[in-house]
């Protein structure tokens, strides 16, 4: 099972890249929704032999209101089956990950490999950022959204390497990773996103990483810590703003320096709103994307509570059919952001679900991350950022639409979710006290891991 999932990382990460680089046929870019299906039939498998004794009930919970929710907006809208399909698609494809670590107990030695699987993976992005950052300059081109590695889109390269670096600062301040190596690391992370110019790094930067440090540190060593991020932030400042700097100007004339991007009156303004109501055509900012939407919905209650059906406002690779009904109305916004499309899509409620999905997780991983000295404890510290990080890029990016972002998250976030559960059920069932949370787990394997080599392949 191990390998499926690490196979599962390397698709998700690279898919659609080789399908569109032409690197490998186009169909490659739909290998994500087959390891979906594949997964899915693992999970089924061995969860009902187990009873899905690891999985939270608040989470069942949430995905029935989540399912109840997309059920009464298709039919309050009369929803067709192309979008239906589209829109399922996109929502529910990575739920096989979120519950595979609920069935699956994967040894300590198998989530190493991932972990070092995931960074190899961050690395990757490294020079394929910078080479694509060459090219467009020798094209005479300037913007930096096709400066994104493997995963699509700049922004969503940035996200990405940000929860690495929250994570990889978790496990320095737990001490399994040298201060220099984390400093490395990171450095070469922050080239790669500042090649890119995501403006957003500023926010999403500090924020993962202070909400990681505090989780991470022990309250005697909390300060010294958050002093040490500090100094990592400056540094990673002095290489992003630069780099940002001189790219933004290169073979732009309209470009503009961070400095000049914070500091010019209505800059800022006019990057979060472009005043793109419904029927313009000017690019939505990110404000836009909110507003108007619910501008738009209030004006029917059942719209603005359930809205207008999974997949009827956005567009679909997969052909006009899977289209939705009002793409070409509301295009402009779910294009935009997560947070766009879940109030369009699903209304205030569903995006009320999906919020608290997230608070769930984040308590999750701050129990787990205060568990003990276990590399789940410690990768939970780390994890919390990634949460604060994933929460806030809701409404920075479409993170739904991509593989690579929304399979890691959920494969992690159910680790995290499984791993609490473990730890109740060692407390209920008198685990030994000088056992650390997950052990005894690990080695009472008896009663579903009869099978044990299903559950640790």
């Amino acid at each position: 099972m191990n390998v499926l999932v690490m196979a599962t990382m390397v698709i998700v990460m690279t898919a659609a890249y080789l399908a569109q680089s032409k690197l490998l046929p186009a169909p490659v870019k739909f290998l994500p929704e087959l390891m979906s299906a594949v997964l899915a039939a693992a999970v089924f498998f061995l969860g009902t032999r187990q009873h899905f004794r690891y999985v939270a009930p608040k989470y069942w919970l949430v995905a029935l209101a989540m399912i109840a929710v997309v059920i009464f907006g298709i039919l309050a809208n009369g929803v067709g089956s192309g979008p239906i399909l589209s829109g399922a698609r996109y929502y529910f494809r990575a739920a096989p990950m979120f519950l595979l670590p609920a069935v699956v107990l994967f040894s300590g030695i198998q989530l190493r490999q991932q972990g070092i699987l995931l960074v190899l993976l961050a690395l990757l992005q490294i020079p394929l950022a910078i080479s694509q950052r060459w090219t467009l300059v020798d094209e005479g081109r300037f913007t930096g959204d096709y400066v994104y590695g493997t995963l699509m889109i700049s922004g969503v390269m940035t996200v990405f390497l940000i929860a690495v670096i929250c994570v990889l600062a978790a496990f320095t301040f737990r001490n399994r990773l040298r201060v220099w190596q984390f400093v490395v690391l990171s450095l070469a992370f922050m080239l790669a996103i500042a090649v890119n110019e995501t403006k957003v790094t500023l926010l999403l930067l500090p924020i993962g990483l202070l909400v990681t440090v505090w989780h991470a540190s022990v309250p005697a060593k909390r300060a010294r810590h958050l002093g040490i991020s500090l100094a990592v932030l400056t540094l990673l400042g002095a290489v992003f703003i630069p780099i940002y700097d001189h790219y933004s100007k290169l073979n732009n004339p309209y470009g503009q320096t961070l400095g000049e991007f914070f500091t010019e009156e209505g800059a800022l303004e006019r990057y979060l709103r472009t005043d793109a109501g419904i029927g313009s055509d000017k690019e939505a900012g990110r404000v836009d994307a909110i507003v108007e939407p619910l501008n738009a919905l209030s004006k029917d209650p059942i719209h603005l509570v359930l809205g207008l059906g999974i997949g009827n406002a956005s567009n679909s690779n997969i052909g006009v059919n899977f289209r939705g009904e009002y793409f070409g109305v509301y295009g402009r916004y779910t294009i935009t952001s997560t947070v766009a499309t879940l109030i369009l899509e699903t209304g205030l409620l569903g995006l009320a679900i999906v919020v608290l999905f997230n608070a769930m997780l984040f308590r999750d991983a701050q129990v787990v991350a205060r568990s003990g000295n276990t590399p789940e404890a410690d990768f939970a510290a780390g994890w919390v950022g990634v949460i604060a990080v994933m929460t806030l890029g809701l409404g920075y990016l479409t993170l739904h639409v991509f593989d690579s972002l929304s399979y890691l998250y959920m494969y992690f976030s159910g680790l995290i979710a499984a791993t609490r559960m473990r730890m109740l059920a060692d407390r209920r069932e008198g685990a030994p006290s000088t056992q650390p949370a997950g052990v005894a787990s690990r080695l009472r394997s008896a009663a579903p891991a009869r099978t044990a080599g299903a559950l640790r392949s």
